[in-house]
């Protein structure tokens, strides 16, 4: 995905120093991404898509988020670990769940 982005930008760089003065423009959007992971699961959720809340059992998880876009995390669970998280592009939280205790995540774009 990378390699195909840059490989658009040197072709649009390339065009646009050989047609400056002609009245051309050329834009390029690019999708938010917005991606929960949890390692330990090999799970990766699209956060854009409508899905339910991952819950998260007991144990140790590394949770992930992959974006290009403002997001919040939030985490539902036990007192000592809920809390939102708010940012943009990735973040890696670790998350200890207790015996008998479970962790909801909600990952939602920003605003």
């Amino acid at each position: 995905m990378l390699r195909l982005l840059t490989v658009l930008l040197v072709l649009v760089a390339c065009g646009s120093w050989g047609s400056q003065g002609d009245g051309h423009t050329l834009s390029i959007r690019i999708p938010p991404i917005l991606h929960l992971e949890v390692k330990e699961l090999g799970l990766r959720v699209d956060a854009l898509a409508p899905h339910p809340p991952l819950i998260l059992g007991e144990g140790h998880y590394t949770v992930r988020v992959v974006a290009n876009t403002a997001w919040t995390l939030t985490l539902e669970g036990p007192p000592h670990l809920a809390q939102t998280l708010e940012g943009r592009g990735r973040l890696e939280v670790a998350v200890t769940v207790p015996p008998g205790a479970e962790v909801r995540l909600v990952l939602r774009p920003k605003g």
